[in-house]
């Protein structure tokens, strides 16, 4: 099995299992880093970040990805999009 190299692989892989995605639904809020997401994202623990809760639908609002996503806005923006 071949790790995905980010959500881009995802989209572009989705013909190759018949995936046809419709519509998107994202909900973000604020959040702080805990201890554990502080380590992987090597930032402070308590550092402002936003959470993305994101989920992909196909035909009959039929669920095929579903992720949450943690961004460092000190470093990024959050630019929404939709395939």
């Amino acid at each position: 099995v071949e790790r995905s190299r980010g959500l881009g692989d995802v989209y572009k892989r989705q013909t190759q299992y018949g995936l046809n995605i419709i519509r998107i639904e994202e909900r973000v809020r604020a959040a702080l880093s805990d201890k554990k997401l502080a380590k992987l994202l090597n930032i402070e623990t308590g550092t402002p970040l936003l959470q993305i809760h994101r989920v992909a639908f196909s035909y009959n609002d039929q669920p095929v990805e579903y992720r949450i996503s943690y961004v460092n806005t000190q470093h990024y923006e959050y630019v929404p999009s939709a395939p």
